[in-house]
């Protein structure tokens, strides 16, 4: 029987977006002959044991991006991650999605806007907008605004200004009603 190591993060009742998923593969990877061992990757030691680590949902690596980025370099050398770890380490930042955009792969219409006041282009001003990390799992750090374009710009400013982000932000319609706006958090 294969041994796997699911990995995870800690468990947070609070956590607007738990791991659902994990109960239900494991079940399925236990029925087809695989053993399962949920890891929270910030404890995670003896990964050697597993025949396999698969990345699953270690979710607050974005509020320890430095530790997690050390954490994934030491062992991507040591154990086999079912996860390409190219992959892994271009899908933490969210600006991925441009790079499959330029191939022609449909995403959320999207527009990169660095450290200028946004100048958004094909955005309905009318609906709500959802702003969320560019580096970051989930709805972990998301919030939604007023349809107005004053309130974008002012939330703009404000995190250009706080120390603790990083002024880079992606503005995303999300089709058919709101547009989404990611901000970066400082590591």
């Amino acid at each position: 029987m294969k041994h796997l190591c699911y990995l995870t993060y800690e468990d947070n009742p609070e956590d607007p977006d738990p791991d659902f998923d994990k109960p239900i593969l494991i079940s399925a990877l236990d029925e087809i002959g695989y053993r399962v061992s949920p890891q929270n990757w910030r404890k995670a030691k003896d990964l050697e044991q597993f025949d396999a680590v698969l990345i699953r949902s270690p979710w607050d690596y974005s509020q320890h991006l430095s530790e997690f980025l050390q954490w994934f370099q030491y062992w991507e050398s040591l154990v086999k991650f079912i996860n390409p770890p190219k992959i892994v380490l271009e899908n933490i930042d969210k600006r991925y999605l441009f790079k499959l955009a330029e191939f022609g792969i449909p995403i959320i219409p999207s527009q990169l806007i660095d450290n200028k006041v946004p100048s958004l282009q094909n955005v309905d001003y009318e609906q709500k907008l959802v702003l969320k990390p560019v580096i970051g799992a989930g709805a972990r750090g998301a919030f939604t605004t007023e349809p107005v374009l004053k309130s974008i710009l002012r939330l703009a400013r404000f995190l250009f200004c706080c120390n603790h982000i990083c002024p880079k932000l992606i503005f995303k319609a999300r089709l058919p009603l709101c547009v989404v706006m990611e901000y970066r958090y400082m590591p």
